[in-house]
């Protein structure tokens, strides 16, 4: 059994990462000299590294898993301070290895209601007019609620009252501040996503990822046993 996740086969990363081009872009561009200076500082590199370990010690659960995630930031934002502004393979890279190479013949495509970018269509259809293994291809396709980050969604873990209030107080301030910009949207989720509603968040988010899981163990033991690499 195979899971796998394609890169965009018709979108560039500037019309398939929310706020990408007006927040991610400068953003790394302005830290982009200091994340350079930690780089090449042992001392402060030595001093991150300890500070992270440490962190992987005394943070609870969520805390190790999210980890991981920023270490990997510094080099995708040296990435994007050196002008890369698009997906590794590009689409039309993604769509030639997928016609040569992939040879998967039974696959189940998630489609997520409320995923914008969605192109689970255009997916379907390369696989089975214009694939490697179209001759013998097992497709199911299932209509999911959720969008397209419900995939990589953690269950949270509750925010004393206190802490959720603070939270809620501290996005409505920010989003005021930057009222008419792009930051005024990532305000806005912080303290959606942490603050006093966060509850009903998390509820519906938990819901979305169990009915998920549901929806591929189900396909995973419907397929069990079967084969599914091309001969």
């Amino acid at each position: 059994m195979r899971f796998t996740q394609f890169s965009p086969m018709s979108q560039e990363a500037s019309s398939a990462i929310p706020l990408f081009s007006p927040v991610l872009v400068p953003m790394a561009q302005s830290i982009g000299p200091i994340l350079s200076q930690i780089a090449s500082s042992p001392t402060i590199r030595l001093t991150a590294e300890m500070t992270l370990k440490q962190l992987e010690n005394l943070s609870p659960p969520i805390m190790k898993q999210v980890l991981p995630l920023v270490e990997q930031l510094p080099p995708l934002y040296m990435d994007l301070v050196k002008g890369r502004e698009d997906f590794i393979p590009k689409p039309e890279e993604t769509r030639r290895l997928i016609k040569s190479y992939y040879g998967i013949s039974r696959n189940l495509l998630v489609k997520f209601k409320d995923d914008t970018i969605d192109e689970t269509s255009t997916l379907a259809q390369l696989l089975s007019s214009e694939s490697a293994i179209s001759s013998m291809l097992d497709m199911s396709i299932r209509l999911m609620p959720g969008d397209h980050g419900l995939p990589l969604q953690q269950a949270l873990p509750d925010v004393p009252p206190a802490m959720a209030d603070a939270v809620n107080r501290g996005s409505e301030f920010l989003a005021n501040l930057s009222a008419g910009t792009p930051w005024e949207t990532v305000a806005k989720e912080v303290g959606n996503t942490l603050g006093t509603d966060s509850r009903i968040l998390r509820t519906e988010i938990s819901k979305d990822i169990n009915l998920l899981v549901e929806v591929i163990t189900s396909w995973m033991t419907s397929n069990a046993g079967q084969k599914s690499l091309k001969p």
